[in-house]
């Protein structure tokens, strides 16, 4: 075989094994996030790119190097959504959150939306005095709530408002008891954290998330805990990892777990960034995403416990 064509089939084999190494190298700045928030749209766009020159040129074997960066973009995105093996939970707490937007102009819609999922526990953030009000307005199911800024959780059972970590940034977390019957009082930490394409950067976001895990380890090992919120963080980011592997996604417990923000063009960058853990001894059940009205987010709910 001559040089040429042995490059040739080198250069190929290269374009082609190119776009699996982003899983050796994603992990290793927090600058990278923000190529994996983007993933989808760099992808796509180089996956066309690749598609017209080998279809203009003539060159067939492109074909297989634009092939190779739609699977590993689909592996990259999909990889985090994937459902696990789930466990029936002892004791089983159904729990609704919703990010339901700071100016949302329908605050009644949003909160029958909320109430509507039959959970014990309904957590809302970005809610503003409109949407409180029509949320207690509405509820007749939860009878003791805690709120703090636009943090709100409501309760079928007695709650009471703990200290927020102080590592956190202030207004943007709050830390409830929920004395559920027939076992000890869970913690739920609720959390709304910058947006780091907006309010932080994705090196400060990486930090913040770090010290998340810290607390979460801290709090689970006083009692069991739920952590939920909008933490801005798209699961293909290496925040993400950090705390799929301190805690249980419940979002993935048996199904498939399906996109969370709806809002303008992001929405096509397919991020999941509403999330909702569970700490070591829990599992998770019947996780699913609903609408809120006037909101550009998806609600998301699953019912949690502990584990057999």
């Amino acid at each position: 075989m001559t040089s040429g064509p042995m490059r040739r089939w080198v250069l190929l084999a290269v374009g082609i094994l190119l776009p699996w190494s982003w899983f050796l190298v994603r992990d290793a700045s927090a600058q990278l996030n923000a190529i994996a928030v983007l993933l989808p749209a760099l992808g796509l766009a180089a996956g066309a790119v690749l598609f017209l020159v080998a279809v203009l040129r003539r060159r067939p074997r492109i074909l297989l190097i634009a092939v190779s960066v739609g699977l590993a973009t689909s592996a990259a995105v999909i990889g985090p959504r994937i459902g696990r093996p789930a466990t029936d939970p002892v004791g089983p707490i159904r729990i609704a959150f919703g990010n339901v937007y700071d100016d949302n102009e329908d605050p009644r819609g949003a909160a029958e939306d909320l109430l509507d999922r039959g959970a014990d526990l309904v957590v809302a953030v970005e809610a503003r005095a409109p949407i409180r009000d029509a949320i207690e307005a509405a509820d007749t199911e939860h009878p003791d709530a805690v709120d703090q800024g636009q943090l709100l959780v409501r309760s079928r059972w007695p709650i009471e408002l703990l200290d927020a970590p102080p590592e956190l940034p202030e207004g943007r977390a709050i830390l409830a008891l929920v004395h559920a019957p027939g076992g000890p009082p869970l913690q739920v930490l609720v959390l709304h954290l910058p947006n780091p394409s907006s309010d932080t950067t994705f090196s400060a976001q990486a930090a913040e998330l770090e010290e998340v895990a810290v607390i979460a380890r801290r709090l689970a090992a006083q009692g069991p805990l739920i952590v939920v919120g909008d933490l801005n963080l798209s699961d293909r980011t290496s925040g993400y990892r950090l705390l799929d592997g301190e805690m249980t996604d419940a979002m993935r417990a048996g199904s498939f777990a399906h996109n969370t923000y709806a809002g303008g063009i992001w929405r096509f960058a397919l991020l999941r960034i509403d999330h909702l853990f569970v700490g070591p001894g829990w599992c998770a059940r019947d996780p699913g995403v609903f609408a809120i009205e006037g909101s550009d987010h998806r609600g998301i709910e699953a019912t949690v416990g502990p584990c057999p």
